[in-house]
């Protein structure tokens, strides 16, 4: 009779914090077995047809080959192998052809894919690197057989551990092998030409010359070799080039590249560079007490997530304008937009399960485990009857993707949400949060 009063306690207890939650479960599905990150995760109509769907670059753990998915709530309607790690995905206009189907490019190694209607559209590949010519040359003798395989190691050694420009692939490959295996190898290798290949660090999108939301957009590229790149929607060529002192891992941007634009890059070196149209070089640095882990344009400030638990905001001049410190270490951050009220907030999944909303002070625990990346997407009132506006967000939470509906009488604004748990037994699947709140409570900033 305890035991049956105890468990008769528990349950009351389950029903009652999801009665009090401010999320709704919709989908959930443990068995998923998806493991990514918000850069990788994107919310789409791909076909024009006012049906969105869910865009997964799954990095494939456990020895198991990388893999592109796209999702119809928990329900995987197509997947096709990868040739390396995406690095991440975006979802964008090409042109202004009906029907409006966005576009999806995805980057994996030194290439960006481009689909449309879910179908191989175009290849992008990163123009290769001029080598370094002290390895050139080395090259050349071992071709004329004037220095045995044994000193070309050694003065490849010397290259990698001295020379500002990288080894390429052949040289690094030919440095891990046993002495039996140099000769055959330079035999194989010693006629063919060298080559250096940077990769693709992040990726985002830019307004070409519209601000309207249904606009042409060009994508931009970081790469490994501290460079900006910024396309062509439709040639898929190179419209614009920066430089950078670091390598980038977060890219914001604003405005259109016909007429003004900026650009914020959050570096390796722990730094943020803002960019202009005109500048082919930084003009403005934001200098961080400890490496980003996020970064996102609410209005005119720049929220950046440190690892010391914290948010912080940032004039595009580089002027700190204030820090809210988490309970936890941030794992992932988004933006949550409603744009017929003019309205932002910075979604933050913390490693304690919470996921906290700035300037918004509503938060909710994450029931099915941490989230590790989210994203999220605008969808039409036709898609919900009886909701004027409302916001998907699917989120990885180490193992899970979620997809939400919002009922008619939750939503001034409804969010949706979607993860996977740190902990999960296995990558699992849950479309499973929605903000049941109106946006328009409690919002001063701190």
């Amino acid at each position: 009779m305890a035991t049956a009063s105890s468990s008769d306690s528990d349950s009351g207890r389950a029903e009652s914090n999801e009665a009090n939650s401010k999320w709704l479960d919709a989908h959930y599905d443990p068995m998923a077995n998806i493991h990514t990150f918000s850069s990788c995760l994107a919310l789409a109509d791909l076909h024009g047809d006012g049906e969105y769907k869910l865009v997964v670059g799954d990095l494939g753990p456990g020895g198991q080959e990388p893999r592109l998915k796209v999702l119809k709530g928990p329900t995987v309607l197509t997947e096709s192998p990868l040739p390396a790690l995406p690095a991440a995905a975006a979802t964008f206009l090409m042109d202004q052809h009906e029907p409006r189907a966005s576009a999806l490019a995805l980057a994996s190694g030194p290439c960006v894919y481009v689909y449309k209607n879910l179908r191989p559209y175009f290849k992008f590949t990163l123009p290769p690197l001029p080598p370094n010519p002290v390895e050139q040359d080395l090259w050349n003798q071992a071709k004329e057989d004037r220095i045995d395989p044994l000193t070309l190691k050694e003065m490849l050694e010397g290259i990698r551990e001295k020379a500002e420009v990288p080894l390429s692939v052949q040289s690094l490959r030919f440095l891990q092998l046993e002495l039996s295996d140099m000769e055959a190898f330079v035999n194989q290798h010693k006629s063919k030409a060298i080559k250096r290949q940077t990769v693709i660090t992040t990726m985002t999108t830019l307004k070409k010359n519209l601000a309207d939301e249904d606009a042409v957009s060009c994508l931009v590229l970081g790469t490994e070799n501290k460079e900006l790149l910024v396309l062509d929607p439709e040639a898929f060529t190179i419209l614009a080039k920066m430089s950078l002192p670091s390598v980038p891992v977060f890219l914001e941007v604003s405005g259109q590249f016909d007429v003004e634009f900026r650009l914020a890059a959050a570096c390796r070196n722990g730094n943020i560079y803002i960019l202009r149209r005109d500048s082919k070089r930084p003009k403005y640095c934001i200098e961080l007490s400890a490496q980003a882990v996020g970064l996102v344009r609410v209005h005119k400030i720049l929220v950046v997530g440190s690892t010391q638990d914290s948010l912080h905001g940032f004039t595009y001049k580089g002027k700190r304008l204030w820090t809210v410190q988490m309970p936890a270490a941030i794992l992932t951050m988004n933006l949550l937009e409603q744009s017929f009220r003019g309205l932002q907030a910075v979604v933050a999944g913390l490693a304690n399960g919470e996921v906290r909303c700035w300037p918004r002070p509503g938060l909710a625990s994450a029931r099915h485990g941490t989230v590790t990346g989210f994203s999220w997407v605008r969808l039409s009132p036709l898609l919900l009857p009886g909701v004027p506006e409302a916001w998907l967000l699917p989120a990885q939470l180490a193992s899970k993707t979620c997809a939400l509906t919002a009922p008619h009488e939750l939503s001034k604004g409804p969010s949706f949400y979607s993860g996977c748990p740190e902990n999960a037994a296995s990558p699992q699947v849950a479309f499973t949060k929605c903000w049941s709140q109106s946006w328009s409570q409690d919002c001063d900033a701190p």
